[in-house]
């Protein structure tokens, strides 16, 4: 067979358009090297946008001046918790405990949550005249955004500031009696 009539052939069979021959070939790689490196772009910033740290905070829970832990409520405890800003919801704990059970109010929390997402320290107490033992006064700290050492020492928490706002451990409203 002749080089021309297997030309003749292809174009018979496959049309002229079908044809594939070195430029659409490279047209095509040219494209798949596009397509795959805007591919792996998109996929690396998702994975940078979505990296994780583990935020760790402690601090001594105080009362007008002193200490507020266990003493004097009837063991009643103090909790802590860590909230996610953007959904308004409770961080799960990875370290540390909820419940602040010791004598002088000392605690410790950790938690991993995305990098970036805004986070406070909910702490939910016996503050206020008059404590009724499942009504807390709820008190918020905003942790800063910049968090480039992820481990925060509040020191001391004064509970007696803030506004009135309480509520039981679930988190529906409760009015403590005055």
């Amino acid at each position: 067979m002749k080089t021309s009539s297997i030309n003749a052939y292809d174009r018979q069979q496959y049309g002229p358009h079908k044809r594939m021959d070195r430029s659409n070939v490279a047209n095509s790689l040219k494209m798949l090297v596009q397509l795959t490196t805007t591919l792996l772009v998109v996929c690396g910033l998702t994975v940078v946008q979505s990296r994780v740290i583990r935020m760790e905070v402690k601090g001594r829970l105080m009362c007008r001046g002193k200490d507020h832990g266990k003493i004097g409520l009837g063991g009643w405890p103090k909790i802590v918790q860590l909230w996610d800003g953007i959904n308004g919801d409770a961080i799960e704990i990875d370290g540390g405990f909820e419940e602040v059970n010791n004598r002088i109010g000392l605690f410790y929390i950790s938690a991993t949550e995305a990098e970036g997402v805004p986070m406070s320290l909910k702490v939910l107490s016996h503050c206020y005249d008059n404590p009724v033992e499942d009504c807390y006064k709820v008190n918020y700290y905003e942790l800063p955004l910049d968090r480039s050492w992820n481990r925060i020492d509040l020191q001391r928490i004064e509970l007696d500031d803030g506004f009135d706002v309480f509520e039981r451990r679930d988190g529906t409203p409760c009015q403590p009696v005055h």
